[in-house]
């Protein structure tokens, strides 16, 4: 862990003149670069270490207490991933105007890298990075594609934990790998001016050894102003390592993160280490480079290590995605060191980097310039040094943290510039010269103030001027941090003197009423005060359930946690039928829509939390709502059979309730549920007094694809059958269960072509396509078909002598006969006789004869007079009553 090199004269023994300008490169790249590591340490282990003059150490510890997840887990992996990340440093979702790129300048090659960054960034749901999107690059330390250096598994590994933590920080930023051929500073020196010359706008640079006299010689490759050039401070405590060590570079300290239920930020840091150990975050008081200009602390007249700081403690570590085998550990592992942090605030100053002017000035001045910008870490230290703040964490300015870790970007950020630029503008010349100095809050935001006014700048927003009378309307709603958060565009003030400003949730004027929350982002997406609703009227006036409204010259919003906001323009016909059932305290609740056009017929309609209001230029405006919108949109709503609504519900029988459509009727009862009614079966069921009838309410709807195209429709007391050829008619009681008997519409009735027809004695009957089925009280209900039919109608139906039938057809009868029993005896049919009726005394003295297996067989002819009596002739004789003889049967001719 402690990167130990030669002494200082067998290291200047080494340097040759000159080399501050141009060091020479190393020897010839070894064919195979073995990893060369430091003992394991409680389980952390160093992936790489030095022992050469010039030689760099990567600053990257692996943990191996917690065991490699191979690429195919499903779980988590274990560490600290983007998401923890950036809410741990209050990372803001930026935009890249343009891309942008960060470097990490490496010794050998890592074979699998893109490969690995691909797996890493697919976990986190993080766009790819590849080659082929122009995202990722890997060149040799002269910028070529190839040859690239020997393998060495360790900074491999290396290599994989600095392109993740730059995906964490900025997902957006192309990644540039720049491949030394050897881990000794003169290879890695021109890989950083390699990087720079290829656009990158921050290099993080993960390795360092012990400072020696001449190693500053090295300081031209690191001096880039206005680049950021990260370097990892070290990992081994107390004591200065090059090239952190150098006034051109930003020094990157490490602390140890965790979560904290204590209100405000959700984390906690303190400095990464502890007394005794042998790892913590790298700081000390260099011994050969000066003091740059923008470092205070009293207790190192030379250059102070670090300058800021971020997550580095493996045993809190990140997450990172590597299968290069280094002694045969590969796949998702946990790792830290100041090799996570360097990388990560390279990536930070890169996307703060996009939200300031070019500048020339050294990225690690920033963090002095802003301490506000910070959190202060002010607990925890990795040894005991004098003086104290150079190993231990302290208020303000501390060795292994430097000014503290990101709170937002504005501490990575050349923040003078962007309040100069924007004070510079002309459009913003009434602001006037400072008159404090830029100061952050806890949200990251900053703000400055001037001779006319105050200026806020977040990363989302930029800097811009806020109007002091707008300001007090501003701050009357909280601010920044209220409801309607930072400006976003500078005041504009109109010929009457009123001023109007644009803030991220909504707009102030003054002289008119503020205009915030969803209330204002609804307003603004309608255009504003040069939409349809014109300019607001009243102030938010909320509402006892808890929403709110306001007013405008042309209509109102409303809204409500559950719906956000929503408009009503001129007070529409909508609107009206809305307020008129109670408006938001009433059925519908609060709007969940704006209105929509373009309906079918010219419609219109608006949802709401319990149903809709419809309106065409052929119907009022009307509500729809519960199981009765339900199946109206089941069949097409507006654009279905029922058409547009014509009625509100109306109340019914038995606690139901129905809703009249172009095209029909919807009805509802707790019993039922909700159903449709068109047509010819509403007709017929109509006819029957509807839900007050017979039938009572619907059952189901319209049932299509019986036999013929015909449908049928339930009821609670039967049904209504329909077909082109028969029309509509109902089915209930005794006479529907006959007919299903003999297989409804499908059977030898066909559909019915009548409804039940009232009759004598009580009875009824109704007509089929094949027949009629018939009830009374003292017969119950049978169906009359065919021949049989016939012959009782010959006799007058149920009029007549037989009365009516008292059983359905009987076959299984001789020569393939069928008879049927009526109150007054019997009608029987044999395809050699056809039907005839068998009645009184002649039955009887039929029967004695065995019916039709007797002698006299079939009867074939009904009863008939003769002189003193009747005849019934039969197919094997004849049968006669005499009115004063009696019965006398004559067989044969």
């Amino acid at each position: 862990m402690p990167k130990a090199l030669p002494s200082i004269i067998t290291v200047l023994g080494l340097i040759v003149l000159g080399l501050a300008s141009a060091p020479v490169s190393s020897a010839a790249v070894p064919a195979v670069t073995p990893a060369v590591t430091s003992q394991d340490s409680g389980g952390l282990h160093d992936v790489c270490s030095a022992s050469q003059p010039l030689q760099m150490a990567c600053t990257a510890i692996l943990n191996r207490n917690v065991r490699a997840q191979p690429f195919t887990t499903t779980a988590p992996p274990q560490g600290y991933g983007p998401a923890e990340l950036r809410s741990a440093y209050n990372v803001p979702a930026v935009s890249l105007a343009a891309p942008r790129t960060v470097a990490v300048a490496v010794a050998f090659d890592a074979p699998t890298l893109e490969a690995d960054l691909g797996v890493y960034r697919a976990k986190f749901g993080l766009p790819a990075c590849t080659s082929a999107n122009g995202c990722f690059q890997k060149v040799n330390q002269t910028g070529a594609a190839s040859p690239l250096p020997a393998v060495n598994t360790g900074w491999a590994q290396e290599a994989s934990l600095d392109v993740d933590m730059v995906s964490a920080a900025c997902p957006g930023c192309r990644i540039l790998v720049v491949e030394a051929n050897s881990d000794l500073l003169n290879d890695l020196g021109p890989s950083v001016n390699t990087a720079v010359s290829m656009g990158a706008v921050a290099v993080s640079n993960s390795y360092g050894a012990a400072e020696s006299a001449g190693l500053n010689n090295f300081d031209p490759y690191y001096t880039h102003p206005g680049v950021a050039i990260t370097v990892a401070a070290g990992d081994s405590g107390y004591g200065a390592e090059y090239p952190a060590s150098s006034p051109v570079v930003t020094a990157v300290g490490g602390t140890s993160l965790s979560r904290s239920s204590l209100p405000g930020r959700g984390w906690a840091e303190t400095v990464w280490g502890a007394a005794g150990s042998t790892t913590g975050a790298g700081s000390g008081c260099s011994t050969y480079s000066t003091k740059p200009a923008w470092q205070k602390d009293t207790g190192c007249a030379n250059r102070t290590v670090a300058d800021i700081s971020a997550v580095a403690d493996p045993r809190t570590g990140l997450a990172v995605y590597d299968s290069t085998p280094d002694s045969n550990t590969s796949g998702w592992l946990v790792m830290g060191g100041t090799s996570a942090s360097a990388p990560f605030i390279a990536g930070l100053s890169a996307l703060a980097g996009a939200l300031a002017p070019t500048s020339t000035s050294n990225p690690a001045s920033y963090a002095y310039a802003l301490p506000s910008a910070l959190n202060d870490v002010t607990t925890g230290a990795t040894n005991l040094c004098l003086p104290h703040y150079l190993c231990t964490g302290s208020y303000g300015y501390d060795g292994p943290t430097g000014m503290g870790t990101p709170n937002g970007l504005g501490a990575l950020t050349n923040m003078n510039s962007v309040f100069t630029a924007m004070q510079s503008d002309p459009t913003n010349s009434w602001l006037g010269a400072a008159t404090h100095a830029i100061t952050c809050a806890a949200d990251g935001g900053c703000s400055q103030s001037f001779i006319g006014g105050n200026a806020y700048w977040s990363a989302a927003t930029g800097a811009v001027p806020v109007d002091p009378k707008i300001e007090t309307l501003w701050n009357n709603a909280g601010g920044a941090t209220g409801q309607y958060g930072y400006p976003v565009n500078a005041p504009v003030t109109d010929s009457t003197g009123t001023v109007t400003q644009q803030f991220r949730n909504g707009m102030l004027t003054t002289g008119t009423p503020p205009v915030s929350g969803s209330i204002a982002t609804e307003w603004n997406a309608a255009g504003g005060a040069s939409g349809p609703l014109g300019n607001p009227t009243g102030a938010e006036i909320t509402l006892p359930s808890g929403g709110s409204y306001q007013q405008f010259e042309n209509g109102r919003i409303y809204q409500s946690a559950a719906t956000g906001a929503h408009k009503f323009v001129n007070l529409s016909e909508v609107y009206n039928r809305w307020t008129g059932s109670g408006a938001e305290a009433g059925p519908l609740g609060y709007p969940t829509t704006d209105l929509t056009t373009g309906l079918a017929n010219g419609g219109s309609s608006q949802e709401f939390q319990n149903g809709g209001i419809f309106t065409s230029p052929r119907s009022i405006a009307v509500i729809v709502k519960g199981g009765i919108r339900s199946v109206w949109q089941k069949f097409g709503a507006q654009d279905g059979k029922m058409g547009y609504p014509t009625s509100e519900e109306i109340p019914g029988y038995k606690g139901g309730v129905y809703q009249s459509y172009q095209g029909g009727a919807i009805y509802w009862t707790p019993a039922t549920g909700a159903h449709m009614s068109t047509g010819g079966i509403r007709a017929d069921w109509q006819s029957f007094a509807a839900e007050n009838g017979p039938l009572g309410y619907p059952t189901t709807d319209e049932i299509s694809g019986l036999v013929n195209g015909g449908v049928y429709q339930s009821y609670q007391g039967g049904a209504i059958y329909y077909s082109p050829a028969s029309g509509a008619h109902m089915s209930t009681g005794g006479i529907r269960s006959v007919w299903g008997q003999y297989g409804y519409e499908r059977g030898k009735m066909g559909y019915p072509t009548t409804d039940e027809v009232s009759l004598n004695n009580g009875g009824v009957y109704q007509g089929y396509q094949g027949g009629a089925i018939y009830y009374s009280p003292a017969s119950g209900a049978h169906m009359s078909t065919g021949g049989i039919r016939s012959a009782w109608g010959r006799l007058g139906y149920e009029r007549g002598k037989m009365g009516y039938p008292t059983s359905d057809e009987i076959g299984g009868l001789i020569n393939g006969g069928v008879y049927q029993r009526y109150q007054g005896g019997a009608i029987y049919w044999a395809p050699a006789t056809g039907a005839h009726s068998s009645t009184g005394a002649i039955r009887a003295a039929w029967a004695r004869l065995g019916y039709e297996r007797g002698k006299l067989g079939y009867p074939t002819s009904d009863e008939y007079a003769i002189s003193g009596g009747v005849r019934q002739i039969y197919q094997g004789g004849y049968i006669d009553y005499s009115y004063r003889y009696g019965v006398q049967v004559h067989l044969g001719g």
